[in-house]
């Protein structure tokens, strides 16, 4: 676990329930649901809707809805991404949503005022030993976009050498979409390293960074559809439809996927200004880089992007378009999608089950890139 980042998730949690007094505002929604539910009155279920709206909207405004993924991810590891931001806004509403009685849920809420509370005590004392121990918060970059990539172990078998490979791969799918966008190739810089899967961060423009994060949310999405469309399937076998009906969707599931593929492939292709002929080279590239991500996201690796905006920074007027307004409004929509996207869930089986693929390798030496040698991937 990276300290510095476990630093700025630590400030960021203490920093809201100092400034808005969450334990207080969670104690409101609790007296208030409570009287809600005794005295059925519009006057106590007008205070219970002010009380949660307060509570939400404290929630909203705070550093928790700024934190990076990477960052989120700490949390849930020591079990308190249910207690800041976004997080706790969705604990408390599933008490509300689902109890078995009133009764139910206001213990509930009570189990995590006092839950709530006493991770602030602790996160208040982990704190004070972190700045003891002179760890200082990661200072984001706010000229750049941050790419988090978790790749599990079970991608390159916890070897070295496949690591190696493994990175070299991502490097190269990752290099393909940021210079059909910006229309240069520099080098793929890594910021930091972190524990746990083989977690890396690296940092691209914020245009670049704006088309990755689209790419990687189209990819989730296709995996959800697939598997919904696969459900189906499955149950129209059960329930022992005809071969004819069957056919179509088994069909329907296998081209979807290169079809989808190809889309998100021309799409970026259309944004590209490079020349023609460059285009129609890193359109081959991109079939290769667009099927290694969708196969890695299958199988378990998270790639999320975030920036960060400095305070009072203006936006840039909508008709500035120079590239320093590109990238400003590049970081804005990352930073603004940071506030309602939280880590994905995913199947716990691989749903697209890519075939392996004929990768085109291109001597870095030529500047045409036009060589191409069979390569598995």
């Amino acid at each position: 676990m990276n300290a510095e980042r476990l630093r700025n998730a630590v400030d960021a949690v203490i920093t809201d329930n100092t400034s808005a007094n969450l334990v207080q505002l969670l104690a409101n929604v609790e007296s208030s649901y409570t009287q809600s539910v005794q005295s059925p009155t519009p006057q106590t279920a007008e205070a219970f809707s002010a009380a949660k709206k307060a509570f939400d909207e404290a929630l909203r405004a705070g550093e928790c809805m700024r934190l990076s993924p990477s960052r989120i991810a700490i949390l849930e590891r020591i079990g308190a991404a249910d207690l800041c931001g976004s997080g706790l806004i969705e604990k408390v509403d599933s008490i509300l949503a689902t109890p078995v009685t009133p009764a139910a849920a206001v213990q509930g809420l009570q189990e995590l005022r006092a839950r709530a509370e006493k991770f602030y005590q602790t996160a208040g004392t982990l704190r004070t030993s972190l700045a003891a121990l002179t760890v200082e918060g990661e200072r984001p970059p706010t000229d750049a976009a941050e790419v988090e990539v978790r790749l599990p172990f079970e991608l390159f078998d916890g070897a070295l050498g496949g690591f190696a490979k493994e990175a070299k791969k991502l490097d190269g799918a990752l290099s393909d979409v940021v210079e059909t966008i910006s229309g240069g190739r520099p080098p793929i810089t890594i910021r930091s390293l972190a524990g746990g899967s083989v977690e890396i961060f690296l940092t691209v423009d914020p245009v670049s960074g704006v088309a990755i994060l689209g790419l990687v949310t189209a990819i989730f999405n296709l995996i959800n559809s697939v598997l919904q469309t696969r459900k189906t399937r499955l149950g129209l076998e059960k329930d022992k439809a005809p071969k004819d009906v069957l056919e179509p969707f088994a069909k329907w599931e296998q081209t979807r996927v290169a079809d989808e593929l190809a889309r998100l492939r021309d799409e970026l292709v259309a944004q590209s200004k490079l020349e023609k002929g460059r285009k129609n080279q890193l359109k081959i590239s991109l079939d290769v880089s667009l099927k290694y991500l969708a196969d890695r996201i299958d199988r378990g690796m998270d790639i999320d992007v975030a920036a960060f905006v400095e305070e009072g920074i203006s936006p840039p007027p909508t008709e500035d378009n120079t590239p320093d307004s590109a990238r400003r409004t590049a970081q804005r929509q990352i930073a603004e999608s940071m506030k309602t996207r939280r880590r994905l869930l995913r199947p716990a089986e691989p749903v697209l089950a890519l075939p392996p693929v004929v990768e085109p390798v291109v001597e870095e030496e030529d500047p045409g890139r036009s060589k191409e040698h069979p390569k598995k991937s």
